[in-house]
């Protein structure tokens, strides 16, 4: 008797050893927890890039840096929005460290605002074979490009400086606003070689009301069906020549285990209506037959869909929520919520009293 209650204090001993010492984390990066963050309402700041995500379906909040750094390195593709406002590119800047501090060099960042016509001197700066200076020169004198690409410095400095590759995927403005007004058919044959052969418009009556706000805000005037119908079908050709550039790169067996953080408007993101649902497309088939193939290509290959993504949606607050508002709901596979207020005007209420903050204080 007296060795079966030995035995049984033995056993009693080692189970509570085992629970009080730490559990490990898992191996593998995907599956670990972040540590548990204090829902409080917390301000944001302009002088750092706070950690406030939350799940964009499920209101989950994904508060601090280990929580964003799981998220970012268990998805293969990231989407993430470019907001307006103070728009100093922190967010997209801490992506892409997580991303390299992860998967080293084999990065691609994918520019959705550079025209894909730039490509050749992009390359060309990447390598080394002209200064930044001289492809930004370059790039101000051409006529298609009607955005800021200093706005790019930090990201095109970490490229340069980690090894990266990077690839312009947009389309120019022009060319859009003649699909816009004209269709496709009005465009030179050298112009139709830079879009898809078709696209898809979405069918998504969230997208819709969005995209119609959007451009009812940008010019004033109220939007007919017809006119919102053509803007979205240009949104979609821009979309699909996106998805098909990014696929183009990542499917190239010279490519291979390639990850891709993708920078473009908010807009191009939105309810899964924008890139994400074109590229759906490229990396779940092959539109070119077997008798087109190598021996060697024709085998059967694994599924390209298999690429882990997520989009995050950058949403300008001044204080991060303790719930998703409802009316984000959906806006992106996270919501990041930064105080994107541009410099001058902050510094311009720096000695206006600061007023109570709610969870509700953002933009739209």
């Amino acid at each position: 008797m007296k060795i079966l209650f030995f035995i049984l204090f033995c056993i009693l001993q080692f189970n509570a050893f085992a629970n009080a010492a730490p559990k490990r984390q898992s191996a593998d990066i995907s599956k670990r927890k972040g540590p548990v963050i204090s829902t409080e309402t917390v301000k944001l700041s302009t002088d750092r890039p706070e950690y406030c995500l939350l799940g964009g379906q499920s209101g989950n909040p994904f508060y601090g840096p280990a929580n964003y750094m799981m998220t970012v390195w268990k998805n293969k593709i990231i989407y993430i929005g470019e907001s307006g406002g103070r728009q100093d590119y922190a967010a997209q800047r801490e992506t892409l460290k997580s991303m390299n501090m992860a998967r080293g060099k084999k990065i691609v960042v994918a520019f959705g605002a550079m025209n894909k016509e730039i490509q050749p001197m992009l390359d060309e700066y990447i390598s080394g074979g002209m200064t930044q200076d001289e492809f930004f020169t370059y790039l101000s004198g051409r006529e298609d490009t009607n955005y800021d690409i200093t706005k790019y410095k930090p990201i095109l400095d970490f490229i340069v400086e980690k090894g990266l590759k990077a690839i312009a995927i947009g389309l120019p403005s022009m060319l859009l606003e003649a699909i816009e007004e004209y269709g496709e058919s009005s465009l030179s044959q050298e112009e139709k070689r830079l879009i898809p052969l078709s696209s898809t418009d979405p069918s998504n009556s969230s997208y819709e009301k969005y995209i119609k706000k959007k451009l009812e805000e940008a010019s004033g005037e109220k939007v007919t069906q017809a006119e919102l119908k053509k803007h979205i079908h240009a949104l979609a050709v821009l979309n699909e020549t996106m998805a098909k550039t990014l696929a183009d790169f990542l499917l190239n067996k010279d490519n291979e285990g390639y990850s891709a953080l993708v920078i473009t408007d908010n807009d191009r993101l939105v309810y899964a209506s924008g890139i994400t649902l074109s590229a759906k497309n490229y990396f779940s088939s092959d539109n070119t037959s077997d008798t087109e193939k190598t021996e060697e290509e024709a085998k059967p290959q694994p599924a390209a869909n298999s690429l882990s993504y997520t989009t995050i949606y950058i949403k300008h607050a001044v204080s991060c929520p303790r719930r998703l508002p409802e009316s984000d709901r959906n806006l992106g596979g996270y919501i990041w919520y930064m105080d994107n207020t541009p410099i001058a005007e902050k510094e311009e209420n720096n000695n206006v009293p600061e007023k109570k903050i709610g969870l509700r204080d953002e933009d739209n």
